[in-house]
């Protein structure tokens, strides 16, 4: 069983700190590449994962995954304010978490008696979780095939 039972990520809060300031809001490809990050974690880190996105999304990126939620902040909402909002309606606080860089919103959910943590954080404890064979990854340029799997020297 994970340590918390949902964990409210700050989608592009999160993204920035992973890709940089012009990916932050870099379209459809990053934020798929940030789910399927996230779906790997989901139940060692927390039973349930929703990710916050500022803005109108499209269909599709909602429905990219079965694995975690994925929730656009439509107007008059930002990520921040929605977050806080569900942090706010939660009957216990116990079980949640909520990943952000942003001091507000985290001083705002730890006052509401949620557990909070940094992009940084979080990151480490994703790499922590994967398994070695998730980590390791071929050298740029190599194309593994079926064929390399069986050694034809004796």
């Amino acid at each position: 069983m994970s340590r918390w039972r949902h964990a409210f990520v700050d989608g592009y809060n999160l993204l920035h700190h992973i890709e940089g300031p012009p990916a932050g809001r870099g379209g459809d490809s990053a934020r798929a590449r940030l789910i399927r990050r996230i779906e790997r974690m989901v139940g060692a880190l927390a039973d349930r994962v929703t990710i916050v996105f500022d803005g109108r999304g499209d269909a599709d990126v909602e429905a990219l995954s079965t694995v975690v939620e994925v929730v656009f902040a439509r107007a008059p909402f930002s990520a921040d304010l929605w977050i806080e909002r569900e942090v706010r309606r939660a009957m216990t606080p116990a079980g949640l978490l909520v990943v952000t860089s942003d001091r507000a919103v985290r001083q705002s959910a730890e006052a509401a008696g949620v557990e909070t943590m940094g992009c940084s954080e979080f990151l480490e404890r994703c790499e922590a979780i994967r398994t070695p064979s998730q980590r390791a990854s071929p050298s740029p340029g190599f194309d593994r095939r079926l064929g390399d799997a069986f050694s034809t020297s004796p």
